[in-house]
């Protein structure tokens, strides 16, 4: 009943993913089932359309950052302001939407940080994850270390590591007192949302 998809490009060839969807809702293959993906940011009205006509009930977007300098530095070629028409499009077509970030690039600072929050904000995710940023071994970041770092398979950025400018520390409390404030904030938009369309799973 409840069926994540894992293919966390399924919608980089967009055309490919509106066909695929067409043809599932045609044949009416998941009528009684609830579909969960993962999406780029760089969608259109049609293929949430043709998502909730097929049942997807939650969409992952990995958007990281509300800052255009930061998205460039991941290679991340979002258009935040239409990113944020989308994500507020899904949720009114009953798709739950959860937003996942990153905190701790080298050229972070409070601004940057915030444009991210005032994101999160905009868009109204029912479900927010913010990570620190990690070299993860196998990556061209990760490969970019200097020799020093490379003792383990995850680096976190932190200015312990001279990686950026915040502590680990630091970057832990921000991502905590966000999320704290914005799910106390959200928590009754949430509950309405529930209401209008129902859980997002079948328990």
């Amino acid at each position: 009943e409840n069926i994540w998809i894992t293919d966390e490009n399924f919608t980089f060839n967009l055309a490919r993913a509106k066909r695929i969807l067409a043809k599932i809702h045609q044949e009416s293959l998941t009528n009684g089932m609830n579909l969960f993906i993962s999406s780029w940011a760089n969608i259109d009205r049609e293929f949430l359309d043709l998502a909730a006509s097929c049942n997807v009930r939650i969409i992952s977007f990995g958007i990281e950052s509300g800052s255009q300098e930061i998205l460039k530095f991941y290679r991340k070629n979002i258009e935040l302001d239409r990113a944020v028409e989308m994500i507020r499009y899904a949720g009114g077509r009953g798709i739950f939407t959860v937003g996942n970030f990153i905190l701790g690039a080298p050229m972070e600072t409070e601004e940057s940080i915030e444009k991210t929050f005032a994101l999160i904000r905009s868009c109204g995710f029912d479900q927010v994850n913010i990570k620190t940023l990690d070299y993860m071994i196998g990556s061209d970041l990760y490969n970019s270390l200097c020799d020093s770092l490379k003792s383990s398979d995850h680096v976190f950025a932190c200015s312990e590591n001279g990686l950026t400018r915040f502590s680990l520390a630091e970057l832990i409390r921000k991502r905590d007192e966000f999320h704290q404030s914005y799910y106390a904030k959200h928590r009754a938009e949430l509950a309405e949302k529930i209401r209008q369309f129902g859980s997002p799973y079948s328990l």
